[in-house]
């Protein structure tokens, strides 16, 4: 390996070595957030639930159309990146129906799900990435899925276990959790392939402010369900 790609290949994983660790660090506040404890405690009530699948179904159902709207907005230079959005905004086609079903096992009609708006700090969250990938680079929202896809991978199996445990759920109510704690397994490694491939310092930056921004908005929404 020459003197230049080796320096590449430094500058590279320092970059990925300093976005873990911010999430390393990160994660720990957000398993402080008094929602987030009540739900690895047992601790939430069906109302609570409720509220955050209702408003949570909005961010769900955003997800496909901005990972398109990002791959259509990408030039050939990150070729690997449009492709893998353009994959990710495929797979995630339907996935609010996950949120539907476990609303609806939980009494809420799939009608008043779909037509429902979401509350103001939902409403900021998923807006957000629609107006990132119109004024900054829209590789930059990689850093979406490396964020979503760890908090998933990590928490969403226990999640789901505690929940359907406090609120007695003996069919359905949890699928999202369930499903996305499977799926999601694989999409930290994956994503984090695609973000080493990244040598260019100003969207390594463009992806660091995207998690850290994003994760604000959803710490605050996390923290809206509290008040």
């Amino acid at each position: 390996m020459g003197l230049q790609l080796r320096m590449c290949y430094g500058l590279i994983m320092a970059f990925w070595d300093e976005l873990n660790g911010w999430y390393v660090e990160e994660a720990r506040k957000f398993q402080e957030i008094p929602f987030v404890r009540r739900a690895f405690a047992g601790g939430l009530t069906r109302p609570e639930y409720v509220h955050f699948l209702k408003d949570y179904y909005h961010f769900v159902r955003s997800a496909g159309p901005v990972y398109s709207a990002c791959a259509a907005k990408i030039d050939y230079r990150f070729a690997r990146v449009r492709d893998w959005f353009a994959k990710c905004a495929f797979k995630e086609i339907d996935h609010d129906r996950f949120v539907v079903s476990d609303l609806k096992a939980l009494g809420i009609p799939e009608a008043e799900t779909r037509q429902s708006r979401p509350g103001t700090a939902m409403d900021a969250l998923c807006c957000y990435n629609f107006g990132f990938i119109e004024q900054h680079h829209p590789v930059g929202l990689l850093g979406t899925p490396f964020l979503m896809g760890k908090l998933s991978a990590v928490y969403s199996l226990h999640a789901s276990q505690k929940i359907k445990e406090a609120l007695n759920l003996k069919e359905g109510g949890a699928s999202f959790f369930e499903a996305h704690g499977h799926l999601d397994r694989e999409q930290p490694e994956d994503v984090g392939l695609v973000i080493q491939s990244i040598a260019e310092t100003d969207m390594q930056a463009e992806i660091f402010l995207n998690a850290k921004t994003l994760f604000a908005l959803y710490v605050g929404f996390l923290r809206s369900l509290s008040d």
